[in-house]
């Protein structure tokens, strides 16, 4: 698989924490090169993944990737699109906005919930480490399914729970299994 590309919307802060959770898991499993609207920045000189960060959903033709809803995204017609079906929705269960701008899309979304209600739970944060449950079969970017595990994250940071969730979302979707550190 080549690069795969990560749409991340509804971004209000090009630093804020979601976008630095993703950048430092992406950097950990291949290099990420980034778009925030204004700059374009690649400290990897092969990245496997790019990052776009922008506040709506972009018109999106054609090719495969994720599209990650930041707890942020506020839905609106005018700044919402539609996207390729190659692209798989990663958001939080209760993020409402989100939830508008895939009504009636067809789209199965991963999501990201403290219960087991999610595609995606957490079983267990602290500062150091977490443990995130992946709830049900997953079909990845490849086409492939991995079935439900626990994976074990190793923490460099103090990480909330939804970008924590997310970024194990990209990385299980781009077929990255077994345990993270980031």
């Amino acid at each position: 698989m080549g690069q795969i590309t990560i749409v991340h919307c509804g971004v209000k802060n090009k630093n804020g924490i979601m976008s630095r959770v993703l950048r430092r898991a992406l950097s950990a499993y291949g290099g990420v090169q980034w778009f925030d609207g204004a700059a374009v920045s690649c400290p990897d000189q092969t990245p496997r993944f790019l990052l776009y960060e922008c506040t709506g959903i972009p018109q999106i033709t054609s090719g495969a990737g994720i599209l990650v809803f930041d707890n942020g995204f506020v839905y609106s017609q005018e700044a919402s699109r539609a996207f390729s079906d190659g692209f798989v929705p990663i958001l939080e269960g209760e993020n409402k906005e989100a939830a508008k701008a895939l009504k009636g899309t067809g789209k199965i979304a991963v999501t990201c919930s403290p219960s087991a209600r999610g595609t995606l739970s957490i079983a267990s944060l602290d500062y150091e480490r977490a443990a995130v449950s992946l709830q049900r079969d997953l079909r990845i970017l490849d086409g492939s399914v991995v079935e439900p595990m626990e994976i074990i994250v190793g923490l460099s940071q103090k990480t909330p729970a939804y970008p924590l969730m997310a970024a194990c979302g990209i990385l299980l979707l781009s077929g990255v299994e077994g345990s993270y550190y980031f």
